[in-house]
């Protein structure tokens, strides 16, 4: 008997330590999902002059892992039932750019991290297999309902690329999500189109058959940056700073908007 109740002890010990260890690990798999900027690398501020913020992206659902290390696209797969992390061999787009050092940097930190471990305030880092810290993430951006992008809203940025406005020519995007309109101006010339949703993807939006005025300007190389990026957009979300970011399928940054008071 006392052999029948010791068996019983220790299978309901283990069953006890399994379920923790999966709740665990199931809510590791949940915290790391979505989109983080990379903030810091072994402890060192990621300072970005030119261009868009290296990125890391999680799918739970797909057990994939996607994101932007500065010049290009970086792409790796992960467990999505235990949270484990390995990508020593993430794999890459091979463009050239202006940042290929930093993206060195980032790959190279990338390749060392085993685990996830979620902070306060929005914050979260990847470890090494010694528990030390060697990336430093912040949430990229928070859902946010389709409704709050009615108004009038300033291009603060184009693909990562800063817009200057002045007292004469201010380029801006207009959504009216009650008729589902795209409205707005490029700085020479009127936009207008339509507003798309994927049913049952709150997060989407696009802009197909956008239109503009004809009027001729002295530097048309804006306009044509604003209604490319157009094309591309296919999601938004709310930045930290308050504003609002559209996105293209990749998850690179399409747009950065102010709201216009």
């Amino acid at each position: 008997m006392m052999k029948k109740n010791k068996f019983w002890i220790t299978a309901i010990a283990a069953c006890a330590l399994t379920l923790t260890s999966c709740g665990g690990a199931k809510s590791v798999v949940k915290q790391m999902n979505g989109e983080w900027n990379i903030e810091e690398i072994n402890g060192k501020p990621l300072v970005v002059t030119d261009g868009q913020r290296p990125f890391i992206g999680f799918n739970a659902q797909e057990g994939r892992v996607y994101g932007y290390g500065g010049c290009n696209r970086l792409m790796a797969g992960y467990d999505a039932k235990t949270g484990e992390l390995d990508f020593s061999k993430m794999g890459s787009t091979m463009m050239a750019g202006p940042n290929m050092d930093m993206e060195r940097d980032v790959l190279n930190a990338l390749g060392q991290a085993r685990g996830f471990v979620m902070g306060k305030g929005g914050k979260a880092s990847l470890e090494d297999a010694n528990g030390k810290r060697v990336v430093t993430l912040s949430r990229r951006f928070e859902a946010m309902d389709f409704s709050a992008l009615a108004g009038d809203w300033r291009i603060v940025s184009v693909n990562g690329k800063p817009v200057a406005s002045t007292s004469e020519s201010v380029p801006m995007l207009s959504f009216n999500v009650k008729d589902m309109r795209l409205g707005g101006t490029t700085g020479c010339n009127r936009l207008m189109g339509q507003l798309v949703q994927e049913p049952g993807n709150p997060q989407s939006i696009s802009f197909p058959q956008t239109a503009t005025t004809r009027m001729a300007c002295p530097d048309m190389s804006l306009e044509q940056d604003i209604v490319a990026a157009l094309e591309e957009v296919r999601s938004f979300g709310k930045l930290p700073n308050g504003n609002v970011a559209l996105f293209t399928a990749g998850s690179m940054m399409a747009f950065e908007l102010s709201p216009m008071r």
